[in-house]
């Protein structure tokens, strides 16, 4: 059996279900499965919306068909599909996510990305099938740059909160000076984004969201200081417990 993740603005295609059945239960491998977002609203989207459609979870997902090849590839929760037995696994495991998605009008991110990592880390694939899509409608008030700019200060946070199980997919380990090289790192992209923030040639929204996303990148390596290692044992014990199961 199979779970499905929908908001009441995502509108799932009619034999969106029943595909997602067909194609799970085809393929033992398969943790979870992701389709493709289509963007709607009351108003036109904006200039800017191709751009970023992807913050908004309104594109396609794989270059084509099947298994995401990227090891540190994800899928979006709208419209996610999950076999069932991968919570009670995750379950079994202890697991426990250090983000959440978002709730209401809460701009809380990065639930679905650590469930991707979580899934991955369970020796499951994450799968793409452009036979499942969806409309997902975008009220006008979330088509602002105020939005976007929140929008992206969220997921950039949570990026960097998720920054173990990279580490861990990648098959890197860590030392004791980890968190001062990523920590040295952000600070050169946040000085590198204040410097391209004075290029007037390039669009002021665009200079922004660069600036908001180191600035926040930063701060979430920042509060990250002596939780390095904790994590990342956490974290490993997943693939570890599911390589002794």
């Amino acid at each position: 059996s199979v779970l499905i993740f929908c908001d009441d603005d995502n509108w799932l295609h009619q034999d969106y279900i029943q595909t997602s059945f067909e194609i799970v239960n085809a393929n033992s491998s398969i943790g979870a499965l992701g389709g493709m977002g289509i963007a709607t609203s009351d108003q036109d989207l904006p200039s800017w919306f191709d751009e970023h459609a992807h913050c908004y979870a309104c594109f396609r997902q794989g270059e084509r068909d099947g298994e995401l090849g990227s090891p540190l590839s994800t899928l979006f929760g709208a419209g996610l599909v999950v076999r069932k037995e991968v919570f009670n696994s995750l379950k079994k495991l202890g697991f426990k996510p250090i983000l959440s998605d978002r709730i209401e009008n809460k701009l809380s991110s990065g639930g679905d990305t650590e469930l991707s990592y979580a899934i991955r880390l369970l020796g499951l694939k994450l799968m793409y099938s452009g036979k499942l899509s969806f409309q997902h409608y975008i009220t006008p008030s979330r088509l602002s740059y105020t939005y976007l700019y929140g929008l992206v200060a969220s997921l950039s946070y949570c990026s960097g909160d998720l920054i173990m199980y990279r580490y861990i997919l990648s098959n890197r380990e860590i030392s004791s000076v980890t968190w001062l090289k990523d920590f040295s790192y952000q600070l050169i992209f946040l000085f590198q984004s204040l410097a391209n923030y004075l290029n007037v040639k390039t669009p002021m929204y665009q200079r922004r969201l660069d600036l908001i996303f180191t600035f926040y990148r930063l701060k979430s390596i920042m509060f990250q200081f002596r939780k390095y290692k904790k994590r990342y044992r956490t974290i490993i014990n997943l693939r570890k417990s599911k390589d002794v199961g």
